[in-house]
């Protein structure tokens, strides 16, 4: 039984991963386009709000979605009525944030550097969008994902579509095309689940439903908020401090670079279910026999991301974005760790100590924006390239010596992960002195390919769950 409910998680997880990757590809074609028709000041303009909008999500939303994988133990025969009552919190606290907004519209719109309006429609979304957000997480831990993929595939091609549409009617401050695209199609499913989880849950204030999911959900706000600062603060100083222009040419670099955050992401989706019920039965050498092959295939990605920069940033921009290759390097080793310690804090996550989650992502984004402080100013955008690096580093190291010093688990072999993330590092910063030669570059690209098919193959774990389909 356990191991049929695994190896239907890890089928879910494959094509979940496969379909991120098409999602990915479709606003890869479409940045092109996009970096075509907005300047580089409007294109940062556009992700400046972005980088807002998901940092005030974390907050106003109060982060419920984390409490539905337990829910779903703990109410299987209710999660609609909890779903529905959860909602019910989010919105209400969202629209009293809204009217909270309204009053102090002046400070609030100078705070966030946008005009009145946008910040209107900014706090209206806020009210609707964990709807959508609560649909997906059912989706998965229901393990649909068919359902899943399509709402995926249905929010990346209306908002391309909608996106290059809207930019193209606007003569002036063209960022407003780019933003409407980008908010339509998500907001007009959040409404549609959010009265559907109303007429299937029909379930409102249930004080024990709001306790249960704030005591779960309450560290992981401050995880939420920390990681988004973690992940957007680079952009958000690199305009305050430089310009649009350098913003959207760091936005441009740490988009591409993460590209390999997509597939990890969605790799890590497909292993956490099967990784519970290995942890569940004590099947620890399996975990650790299964990990190395994870390790390298992340840091092969990694490598071949780089190398590839100079061309990959060509076709997705123009001449004046490509000084954002010098970025990609760092930015893409610090993906790599957060691949990497993902293997810490699922042990964290399994054992229910998500305070020890948000204590770590608390740190690690101090740290970075304290760095960005100091060298934004001097070294210019280049310097959030490696403080990215620098943070994401020192969260990976948390999450290993909380693991084995205050849970007391040594489950993987540490020295073997660690090695790997050195050898990468040093070989990733090494290609980029050699970024003008592109015939050593594919060559080396050659190789990284072979290598990682040949992990793959030898994989079972992995090779048997999808040739199994």
């Amino acid at each position: 039984m356990s191991k049929n409910i695994s190896e239907k998680a890890f089928k879910a997880g494959i094509w979940y991963t496969l379909s991120s990757i098409l999602i990915q590809a479709i606003s890869i074609l479409a940045t092109p386009i996009y970096t075509r028709m907005l300047s580089p000041s409007d294109y940062g303009t556009a992700y400046t709000f972005t980088s807002w909008l998901q940092i005030l999500t974390a907050l106003v939303t109060l982060s419920l979605v984390y409490s539905l994988g337990r829910a779903k133990l703990d109410y299987s025969n209710r999660l609609y009525n909890y779903i529905c009552s959860i909602q019910t919190l989010s919105s209400s606290f969202a629209g009293l944030i809204f009217i909270l907004v309204m009053i102090f519209i002046e400070p609030v719109s100078n705070t966030l550097n946008f005009d009145k309006p946008l910040v209107y429609i900014m706090f209206i979304f806020l009210i609707f969008s964990p709807s959508l957000a609560y649909a997906q997480s059912y989706y998965r831990y229901q393990y649909e994902y068919k359902q899943n993929i399509l709402l995926s595939l249905i929010i990346s091609v209306s908002t391309v579509v909608l996106s290059i549409s809207l930019i193209s009617i606007f003569d002036e401050n063209r960022y407003y095309g780019k933003i409407f695209g980008t908010l339509i199609p998500i907001f007009v499913l959040s409404v549609y689940f959010y009265f559907k989880f109303i007429i299937k849950g029909f379930t409102f204030i249930n004080k024990e439903y709001w306790k249960y999911a704030l005591k779960i959900s309450v560290p992981m706000i401050a995880h939420s908020l920390s990681m988004i600062i973690l992940i957007q603060s680079d952009r958000i100083m690199i305009r305050e401090y430089i310009d649009d222009t350098a913003t959207g040419i760091y936005s441009l670099a740490y988009s591409y670079a993460s590209l390999l955050l997509i597939v990890t992401g969605a790799i890590n989706q497909a292993w956490l279910p099967w990784f519970y019920d290995k942890f569940n039965l004590n099947e620890f050498a399996a975990i650790n026999k299964a990990i190395k092959p994870l390790v390298i295939l992340g840091c092969f990605m990694a490598i071949g991301c780089i190398i590839i920069t100079p061309e990959a940033l060509m076709i997705l921009g123009t001449k004046s974005y490509l000084d954002g290759k010098w970025a990609v390097p760092p930015i893409v080793i610090g993906i790599l760790c957060q691949f990497l310690y993902s293997h810490y804090s699922n042990i964290e996550l399994y054992l229910k100590k998500t305070s020890l989650i948000a204590v770590g992502t608390i740190i690690a984004s101090i740290i970075n924006v304290i760095l960005n402080i100091i060298f934004i100013p001097k070294y210019g955008y280049m310097a959030a390239a490696y403080t990215t690096m620098i943070s994401y580093f020192g969260l990976m190291l948390f999450h290993y010596l909380s693991t084995i010093i205050i849970l007391k688990v040594k489950l993987y072999n540490n020295v073997f992960i660690f090695l790997a993330l050195l050898i990468t590092t040093l070989s990733g910063l090494g290609i980029s002195l050699i970024f003008d030669n592109a015939l050593l570059r594919y060559l080396l690209l050659l190789l990284i390919l072979i290598g990682a098919l040949y992990v793959f193959w030898k994989s079972n774990t992995i090779k048997n769950i999808i040739l199994k389909r």
